[in-house]
């Protein structure tokens, strides 16, 4: 099971260094400043991006974690016919 992380900047920024980050997988951008994260579940690493876009100067206007859960998941399969 994974977490997914939504990561939105003030300025439209190159984000690849976050993937020197432990835990996360990979990441997608959705628009210039806004990013959905993939890391693994067991470990918060929101303290890790914020860190990491203090180091490169990005400005955070939104970091939230939505966990996938097994659940969930299941209640998208059942109700989408």
């Amino acid at each position: 099971s994974k977490v997914q992380i939504i990561l939105e900047l003030e300025t439209p920024a190159d984000i690849s260094a976050i993937r020197d980050i432990e835990g996360v997988k990979n990441f997608e951008a959705k628009s210039d400043k806004i990013f959905e994260i993939s890391a693994e579940t067991g470990k918060d690493i929101r303290g890790d991006i914020f860190r990491k876009a203090v180091e490169n100067g990005w400005v955070i206007t939104g970091l939230n974690q939505e966990k996938a859960s097994l659940e969930h998941i299941f209640q998208n399969l059942t109700t989408k016919n």
